[in-house]
C-alpha cells in the first residue's frame, strides 16, 4: 500500500514537457507511479481541485538560509512558496568551518545574513561534519544541501588578509574543503566583489576548485564585476571552471547596466563554453533589484585594514575619494543612481529607513557618500539596502534563457526584520508574473526551471515526476500563486500553494505548516 495517492491532477512533470492528467503515488518518500496508477491503493488519497497543478517541488537554488534552521526549523519562508530544497553557503559565505584564532572575524563577516545565534551554536561548527550533524539535530522541514565559502575558507586560516596564501595556507584551505565534501557539501562558492573572496586571484580558486571537482560537485560564484566588466568576470569564472574540471554556476545572473548587447554577448560565452564541454548554467532571482550589505559600497581595502574608517577624518578622506574615482572594484556608488539604492534597514537609524540613500542625503544636507559613512557609522557597519540594477527587459531575457534556473537570493528571511521580497516570494512570483500576467515562458517551462534544470545540474534524485524519484512535490493553483510581498511590506504569506511533500512527508497543506 502506497502511502499517498493524488488523483485525476494537471502534472507538470519537470520535464518542460506538455502538462497530462493522471494521478501519482507514492510509498517511503518514492514516487511509485505516474498517470495510471491502477492496481495502487494509498493510506490518504486526495482528489484534486479542478486547475490544480502537481510539479515536482521547486528548488532555490540560492539562499543565504545557513542559520535559520537553528532558530526556525520549519523555514518557512521557503516552505510556504513550495521550496523543498535549498541551497545555502552562497556568495563566499558560509557558517563553517571556523578556527578559533579567526572566529570572530568569521562571525563579523556571516553578521549580514541578519540571524543572531549564541557563541555556544558557533562553537560547534569548526567542522562542515559538526555543522550538518547540528543542523540535522535540529529537524528540518525540508531538504538544505550546502556550499563551503570560499571567504569562510580564507579567514579560517588568514583572516581577513589582503593577499596571496602561502603553500601551507593553500593546503590548510583544501584540507577543510576535502573535509567538507567528504561529509556531503556539495561544492564551494565565491564572493568576488566582497572581502576576502575580492583578495583571491584566479590560480587560487582554480586550485581549490580541483578539490570540488573530485566529487563532481560545483563553483557556484558571485562573480567579479556585474556591471560594465561583466565579461571579463564571466571569462574567469569560466577560466576557472575548465582548468578545475568543476560544475560552474553563476549566481544571480544579471547585467547592472541597460546594455543589452553585453547581455547577448555574456549568453554567447556561456554557450561557447558549453560547447566546449563545461558544465555551466546560471541562476536568477526575478526583480530588477538586489539586496545586499550597505557596507558593499565601500572599496574592499576597508575591510583588509585594521582601521575604522568611520573614526579617522584622513581616512574617511581617502575611503570618499576612493568611492569618487575609482573602477578596479565593483563601484555601486558610481554605477547606480542614488536615488535607487534604498536603505532597507538600520537599527540605529530607523528615521533613514525606506529612504533613498539620495533622499536621506537631501534631509541631512550632506552629500551622498557622507551620508553612506553616516549610516554605517551609526550602525556599526550593520545596514541593508536594496538598489535597482537594470529595466525589467534585462531580467526577462536572462530568464528565458533555457540555462536559467532560479534562486532567490534570499537575505534575513524569517528574522522578522526588513528584508528584499525576493526571501518571501521569488519562487511564486515566477508563476504569478513571468507565466500568468506577462506570458515570458510557458508554465511547463517555469516548472522546469524551479525543478529538474537545477536537480540534474546538481546530480541529485529530485526534480521529476517520474517512478524512483524523491516525492518532494508541490501541489499549486496556477491562477491564483503569487504574492503581495513588496519592499515596503516583504513578510507577506505567498498565495496558491495548496499542498507541499518533502520527502514524501506533508509539509504544507493550505498554507499552514504540518
Amino acid at each position: 500500500m502506497d502511502d499517498y495517492i493524488i488523483r485525476n491532477i494537471d502534472i507538470a512533470d519537470g520535464s518542460g514537457g506538455e502538462i497530462f492528467k493522471g494521478d501519482v503515488a507514492w510509498k517511503d518518500g518514492i514516487i511509485t507511479a505516474v498517470g495510471d496508477v491502477t492496481g495502487h491503493d494509498a493510506k490518504t488519497v486526495i482528489e484534486a481541485e479542478p486547475g490544480w497543478v502537481l510539479s515536482p517541488g521547486f528548488i532555490d537554488t540560492h539562499t543565504h538560509n545557513d542559520d535559520l534552521v537553528f532558530v526556525d526549523h520549519t523555514q518557512w519562508p521557503q516552505l510556504k512558496q513550495g521550496i523543498t530544497t535549498e541551497i545555502t553557503g552562497s556568495c563566499g559565505v558560509s557558517t563553517f568551518p571556523y578556527s578559533k584564532k579567526y572566529l570572530n572575524a568569521l562571525k563579523k563577516y556571516c553578521k549580514y545574513q541578519d540571524i543572531i545565534l549564541p557563541h555556544k551554536q558557533w562553537l560547534k561548527w569548526d567542522t562542515y561534519e559538526n555543522y550538518r550533524k547540528d543542523a540535522d539535530e535540529h529537524h528540518p522541514l525540508i531538504n538544505d544541501l550546502n556550499l563551503v565559502g570560499h571567504g569562510t575558507l580564507r579567514i579560517a586560516v588568514m583572516g581577513m588578509q589582503n593577499r596571496k596564501p602561502s603553500a601551507e595556507e593553500m593546503a590548510k584551505m583544501k584540507e577543510l574543503l576535502r573535509e567538507a565534501m567528504d561529509h556531503g557539501a556539495i561544492g564551494m562558492s565565491s564572493g568576488l566583489i566582497y572581502a576576502p573572496g575580492a583578495y583571491a586571484d584566479k590560480a587560487e580558486l582554480a586550485e581549490l576548485c580541483k578539490i570540488v571537482a573530485e566529487y563532481d560537485g560545483i563553483y557556484s560564484t558571485h562573480i567579479r564585476n556585474e556591471g560594465a566588466k561583466i565579461i571579463e568576470a564571466l571569462q574567469e569564472a569560466i577560466d576557472i571552471g575548465m582548468e578545475s574540471g568543476c560544475k560552474v554556476l553563476i549566481s544571480h545572473h544579471k547585467v547592472m547596466v541597460n546594455d543589452y548587447d553585453l547581455q547577448q554577448k555574456a549568453a554567447e560565452m556561456m554557450e561557447s563554453a558549453r560547447q566546449k564541454g563545461l558544465r555551466i548554467i546560471n541562476d536568477q532571482y526575478v526583480y530588477n533589484t538586489g539586496s545586499t550589505a550597505l557596507g558593499a559600497m565601500l572599496p574592499p581595502y576597508v575591510l583588509s585594514e585594521k582601521v575604522r574608517f568611520f573614526l579617522s577624518p584622513s581616512y574617511r578622506a581617502r575611503v570618499k575619494k576612493s568611492i569618487e574615482t575609482e573602477t578596479s572594484w565593483q563601484n555601486f556608488m558610481k554605477m547606480l543612481d542614488h536615488d535607487t539604492i534604498i536603505i532597507i534597514r538600520s537599527d540605529a537609524t530607523p528615521q533613514y529607513q525606506g529612504m533613498s540613500l539620495a533622499k536621506a542625503a537631501a534631509s541631512e544636507g550632506i552629500d551622498d557618500i557622507d551620508m553612506l559613512f553616516k549610516i554605517l557609522l551609526k550602525n556599526l557597519g550593520s545596514s541593508t539596502m536594496v538598489m535597482q540594477f537594470s529595466d525589467m527587459e534585462m531580467v526577462d531575457r536572462i530568464f528565458r534563457s533555457p540555462y536559467t534556473c532560479i534562486g532567490s537570493d534570499g537575505l534575513g528571511a524569517g528574522n522578522g526584520h526588513p528584508a528584499h521580497p525576493r526571501a518571501y516570494a521569488n519562487q511564486v512570483k515566477v508563476f504569478s508574473e513571468f507565466v500568468r500576467e506577462r506570458h515570458v515562458v510557458s508554465l511547463e517551462e517555469a516548472v522546469r526551471k524551479c525543478t529538474s534544470l537545477p536537480a540534474d545540474f546538481l546530480g541529485i534524485n529530485k526534480g521529476h515526476i517520474k517512478e524512483g524519484y524523491d516525492a518532494d512535490i508541490v501541489i499549486f493553483d496556477p491562477m491564483t500563486i503569487g504574492s503581495d510581498a513588496s519592499i515596503t511590506d516583504p513578510i507577506r504569506d505567498p498565495k496558491g500553494i495548496e499542498y507541499v511533500f518533502v520527502n514524501g512527508s506533508l509539509r504544507l497543506k493550505d498554507g499552514i505548516i504540518q
